[in-house]
């Protein structure tokens, strides 16, 4: 339930068993690499190589139209793959065939285009290779727009040494050939200008227009042929697609055993590398891979104060999954406690109050649990459990708040069966108590903020070495869980003052307390301490010392959110469900739809909404009390598998 403690080491072995001893340290998956120069090796043509493995699969993919998933294996499954894949072959066949199919794809295009082009000159009869210029005449095919056609032909109708032949009438305008004397050719070309004329030059053809379209219709009716062997050939291929994953990811693997070298110290027969191992780990990775090299050798390397070990977390399985949070934020920074356990329950009571209905809490733990079930990878199956708690904390808010999907529970002298019980079980209902809500998201605030101070004070007695700091520590801290307690109780008080008629003068007593404690500890014990007289006023008086305690209210009253959220879920649910039973005839199969689809649709928004504002609470309210995430992610170099579930 902590930051694991980090031995640092070095290994120095023999150049020439440098893969066999990193492969070794990957299948451990227990050093964080930590370079000792910048990468310096290149690695181009493995990375290439993996391009052209991750291309072939998605080649494969997309032309057999095979439905690929990922597949889940055991590394002596792995293993036996590798060893029976011809892997230069297949991408060979598969690149082949690739550029084939690009060709074959840019032909059928090419002809569709000139089909396109020639489509509006079919009316013309005659060989194409005939529109040329001859000896003493002109001729010329073209487009005239729509919008100049009738006065193109009213100018040409009457000229002399001129003849129009029009091919087609469209939409687009006049297709037409022209033929004219070459002693008019300025006076009718000024013409053609003046009308916008299109010039098409018909010269990449020799045959009719009709016939050149059959030869293009045949060309692509060809390449179609060919492109349908093309996917019955590389069909033959789909059961290389998990061999051609495995390849990848061993490829992947080499990959980064390049780049770890290419970060360490070398000489020509030796390298040296630097890394972090957990400290319980230490010992046992250096028997292990001394045992099985001879030419490899671990060092434990002294921890000096400017290092920064990479930080790993270690907590009970249920606390686990709330990691997620803290990971969102940042790993601890040197000397910082883990919050990971103290954010679990205040997150998960949180959520539940934001989403406070049984049946949204019922919907997120199926769809956890289906996660669960499929997805097997270690980051999913933890987001997934996190997920899970949420929606079973949801279902007892749901079962407290009297909940269920927005329906509306009958008077108590009404109830009978599942009714009845589900009001025994009933504390309070958001719609109705509102301000009761509004009393236990500000208490919940209060306690929050106070394990915020004990944490601090906790930090700084591991921290400070001196007694009078320590005292001074302890004394504030404690002055400041007297002035947050006090603050919230006068808030519950001014929201329900008939049900907590004492809490007003209490809280205003523990927040005279705690104002008095936070200036005299500063004010007195500050200088005691090691502090400037200068520094100790600031810290009485200003963001440290008093006028803190108006930033600490403000942090109190940002949990009133979670009053807001749950109200809004609530609200929703009761709209969704009276909207669609109210619902008859033919409606009420349109209802049903609403009803279910609504309802997902609700709890999986809502969630989200649940998820986003108590994670705000702790990174903004609640961490700024105690906690710096200024650490770096421990992560050791082990085998990735990207492509495969490798269990």
């Amino acid at each position: 339930m902590a930051v694991v403690p980090m031995q640092k080491i070095g290994i120095v072995g023999y150049s020439e068993d440098w893969q066999l001893i990193l492969s070794a340290l990957q299948q451990e998956g227990a050093v964080h690499i930590e370079p000792i120069n910048p990468p310096q090796q290149e690695i181009a043509e493995l990375e290439d190589r993996l391009r052209r493995i991750d291309n072939a699969v998605k080649f494969i993919i997309e032309i057999s139209e095979h439905k690929a998933k990922k597949t889940t294996l055991s590394p002596h499954q792995v293993h036996g793959i590798l060893e029976n894949i011809d892997l230069d072959t297949i991408l060979d066949i598969t690149e082949q065939l690739r550029k084939k199919r690009e060709n074959l794809s840019s032909t059928i295009s090419h002809s569709q285009s000139r089909i396109h082009t020639l489509t509006p000159w079919v009316n013309w009869i005659y060989p194409l290779e005939l529109i040329k210029d001859t000896q003493f005449v002109k001729i010329k095919a073209g487009l005239i727009p729509i919008a100049k056609s009738p006065i193109f032909e009213e100018q040409v109708k009457d000229e002399e040494l001129f003849h129009l032949r029009v091919i087609r009438r469209s939409h687009d305008g006049l297709n037409i050939i022209v033929y004219y004397h070459k002693s008019v050719s300025q006076h009718i070309e000024q013409i053609l200008s003046n009308s916008e004329f299109i010039l098409w030059d018909p010269k990449k053809y020799t045959d009719s227009p009709s016939k050149e379209i059959r030869k293009f219709n045949a060309e692509i009716e060809r390449a179609k042929r060919e492109l349908a062997n093309i996917k019955t050939e590389v069909s033959k291929f789909t059961s290389k697609i998990v061999p051609l994953w495995a390849a990848g990811d061993q490829l992947e693997q080499t990959i980064e055993q390049h780049k770890a070298l290419s970060t360490a110290l070398s000489t020509a027969s030796t390298f040296t590398m630097q890394g972090w191992v957990p400290m319980k780990n230490s010992e046992k990775l250096k028997r292990k891979i001394e045992a099985a090299f001879d030419t490899v050798e671990l060092i434990s390397i002294p921890v000096l104060p400017e290092d920064e070990p990479p930080v790993a977390l270690k907590n009970p399985f249920f606390i686990e999954s709330f990691e997620v949070i803290t990971d969102l934020y940042g790993r601890p920074g040197k000397g910082m406690v883990d919050p990971t356990p103290f954010i679990a329950p205040f997150f998960a009571i949180f959520f539940a109050l934001c989403l406070t209905d049984a049946g949204y809490g019922l919907i997120l733990t199926l769809i956890a649990s289906i996660g669960l079930y499929k997805f097997k990878q270690p980051g999913t199956q933890k987001f997934l459990r996190l997920i899970l708690y949420m929606g079973l904390m949801t279902i007892l808010a749901g079962i407290i708040t009297g909940s269920y999907l927005g329906i509306a529970l009958p008077e108590a002298s009404e109830a009978t069966g599942l009714a009845s019980i589900a009001l025994k079980l009933k504390l309070f209902d958001p719609l109705k108590d509102i301000m009761t809500f509004f009393a236990i998201s500000l208490a919940f605030g209060s306690i929050q903020l106070s394990v915020g101070f004990l944490l601090t004070m906790y930090v700084h007695l591991r921290e400070d070495k001196k007694l009078l700091k320590k005292i001074h520590d302890v004394w504030v801290n404690i002055a400041w869980i007297a002035t947050t307690i006090g603050i919230g109780l006068f808030l519950m008080n001014f929201v329900i003052p008939e049900k907590l008629p004492t809490f007003g003068e209490i809280g205003t007593n523990m927040l005279l307390v705690g104002a008095i404690g936070i200036v005299t500890g500063h004010g007195i014990l500050g200088p005691l301490a090691g502090f400037s007289i200068g520094q100790s006023i600031g810290a009485a008086l200003a963001f440290e010392g008093l006028y803190g305690i108006i930033g600490v209210f403000s942090d109190i009253l940002s949990y009133v959110r979670i009053t807001a959220l749950g109200l809004s879920t609530s609200i929703v649910a009761g709209v969704i469900t009276e909207m669609t039973t109210k619902m008859n005839g033919f409606l009420l199969i349109v209802g049903i739809f609403i009803l279910s689809g609504g309802h997902v649709f609700c709890a999986v928004f809502s969630s989200l909404g649940s998820f986003v504002h108590p994670a705000r609470l702790q990174f903004v309210e609640f961490f700024s009390k105690f906690y710096e995430s200024e650490g770096k992610f421990f992560e050791p170099f082990r085998r990735k598998y990207k492509r495969l579930n490798v269990l």
